[in-house]
């Protein structure tokens, strides 16, 4: 294996032991601990120790949509005919934050910290640690994003992959919140190894799961067109929904989520009109399932619901004062 590979992927102790003042050099962090050798060197590590039900959540978004949109079109039959009757939904999901970036923001943080528009990590980088990828990593606990139409090369701080028929690029950093935080990047730094170990491409995710290799929280980033926006032509609600099922079945047919250990998260960022109500479901083995309800959710409630699942304090942000998703499941956390 060679010093890049080492530095982009998950690390032994021996390997560990010789590279870690390297590697704080380059990061600006120590390595992620480990308490044993891990033969394969993809496995992220993980020295949480919590043994709730749920071990394992991916949270997929998509852009710009009101139930209204979803909940009965035609154009989401996946949806609607597959998903809905196999978990649980909010109907009161609202997002009063508007536009993309500062939902994907609060996402992490509880709060949109003062953006109010989309935009580029340089322009939008935050200094605060007090956010949820900052959480998991001091507690311990792996975590990645699977990112479409992204090189891999570096950390994707810009638009990256050919454009659409709008006119945008494939990929946008303001769908992609962890990468606004100073302390996942080095500071905005596209050789950040830290970054590059946890921005990997989407067509891994597969090979990922069958071998163990993804983290206890990953965050799905579809492009611009798969998220659902319309200016892609044709139906962004048929973009989303074929996505899904094309790809969620790789995560639904895995080993984790038969075992019963994994939660899914699927919502909208915003709304396309007002403030919503906008989807959200919930898939896996503890969730109700067919099971709806018209509590007030929104952003907070989604990162609450992280945080009690995997043991994390204080509550960040509006997490705080948010309902969590616990009436949705059989048994929480």
């Amino acid at each position: 294996m060679d010093a890049n590979k080492v530095l982009k992927r998950g690390f032994s102790l021996a390997i560990y032991a010789g590279i870690g003042a390297s590697l704080m050099a380059l990061t600006g962090r120590p390595a992620e601990p480990q308490q044993t050798v891990v033969e394969n060197a993809d496995v992220l590590p993980d020295t949480s120790t919590r043994t709730h039900k749920i071990q394992t959540v991916f949270v997929i978004p998509m852009e710009n949509r009101n139930w209204a949109d979803i909940k009965g079109s035609s154009e989401a039959p996946y949806i609607n005919k597959t998903l809905l009757p196999m978990g649980a939904y909010a109907g009161n999901f609202t997002n009063p934050l508007h536009p993309s970036l500062p939902n994907y923001i609060a996402l992490e943080a509880g709060s949109d910290l003062g953006v109010r528009a989309d935009g580029l990590p340089s322009q939008y980088a935050q200094a605060t640690h007090e956010h949820l990828s900052e959480q998991l990593y001091n507690a311990g606990i792996s975590w990645r994003a699977y990112v479409e139409s992204i090189s891999g090369k570096d950390c994707p701080l810009t638009p990256e992959g050919p454009k659409d028929s709008s006119g945008s690029q494939e990929y946008v950093p303001d769908h992609f919140p962890q990468i606004f935080f100073k302390d996942m990047t080095n500071d905005n730094d596209r050789n950040s190894a830290y970054c590059i170990q946890r921005a990997e491409l989407f067509s891994r995710l597969a090979s990922d799961l069958k071998n163990n290799a993804i983290g206890r929280y990953n965050f799905i980033v579809p492009n611009f067109c798969d998220s659902g926006h319309d200016p892609c032509g044709g139906n962004g609600v048929s973009h989303f929904d074929t996505w899904l099922k094309d790809n969620l079945p790789t995560i639904l047919n895995s080993s984790q989520y038969k075992a019963g250990h994994v939660l899914v998260v699927i919502l909208a960022d915003e709304a396309r009109t007002g403030d919503g109500p906008t989807p959200l479901i919930l898939l896996g083995a503890a969730v109700k399932k067919g099971y709806s309800n018209d509590i007030n959710y929104s952003q907070g409630s989604v990162l609450r619901t992280l945080q009690e699942i995997f043991g994390l304090s204080p509550f960040l942000g509006s997490a705080a004062k948010s309902n969590d998703f616990s009436a949705m499941f059989t048994t929480f956390p």
